[in-house]
């Protein structure tokens, strides 16, 4: 495990076998564990947005999702990289669900996510135990309805894919009220697969990971020059 900096958020990077032992952790300890996928998106919202910063870094365990979040936290490691580009810890993690046979509650932004969420978790394990789904856009009473839902069908694992704000100020109202092990928490957008999309989506991860590396780059000359 590394510790690292970027955009002034203090991560943690863990190989996949070193956040498999993590996670073999969390099932022993008795209490919910948060898991949360970092994007470049992500840690751009971070370095602008208060809480969006507060949340990444209350995490159990972080897994960066970009191989350009590595390099901008001088990580130079092809293992690590080709871990990252096959997107090897959700393909283990789901794997070992499975084994274990534990079951597993999704949580999406709307129905087109849910849908899209769905099938790519059952193309990875199509054995998967999905005892309960529900779609935050069709949320009518507070979050502790929501809570009460996702502890009725008590699953062992929570799955979320939420946009921001949604993901933050659920992860804080709910946290200690869930009485599941283990929270894993998506990036955001429909597809979790590293399926090429559309020319319109490609071009917006390209602007994102520009903005990225220009913020990286100047955060370097501002620690540079102090």
């Amino acid at each position: 495990m590394k510790e690292i900096q970027v955009l002034g958020v203090h991560l943690q990077d863990y190989t996949v076998r070193e956040a498999m032992r993590k996670i073999d952790e969390f099932w022993r300890n008795g209490r919910l564990n948060s898991i949360g996928f970092v994007t470049t998106k992500g840690l751009i919202q971070a370095d602008e947005m208060p809480q969006v910063k507060e949340w990444m870094q209350s995490l159990d365990l972080t897994v960066p999702a970009d191989v350009d979040i590595l390099r901008a936290a001088k990580i130079d490691s092809q293992a690590r990289s080709r871990e990252i580009e096959e997107n090897l810890f959700i393909k283990e993690f789901l794997r070992r669900t499975v084994r274990y046979r534990k079951s597993v509650f999704l949580l999406a932004e709307n129905e087109q996510q849910m849908g899209v969420l769905t099938q790519e978790l059952l193309e990875y394990q199509e054995h998967l135990k999905i005892v309960g789904t529900y779609v935050w856009e069709e949320l009518t009473a507070d979050e502790d309805f929501l809570v009460n839902e996702i502890n009725i069908a008590a699953p062992d694992i929570l799955i979320s894919q939420l946009a921001t704000p949604h993901r933050e100020e659920f992860f804080a109202h709910s946290r200690m009220k869930l009485h599941t092990f283990i929270w894993l928490i998506l990036k955001e957008g429909v597809s979790i697969s590293q399926k090429r999309g559309s020319l319109r989506t490609r071009f917006y991860e390209y602007l994102t990971k520009k903005i990225f590396r220009i913020k990286v780059e100047k955060e370097r000359k501002e620690t540079d020059e102090s």
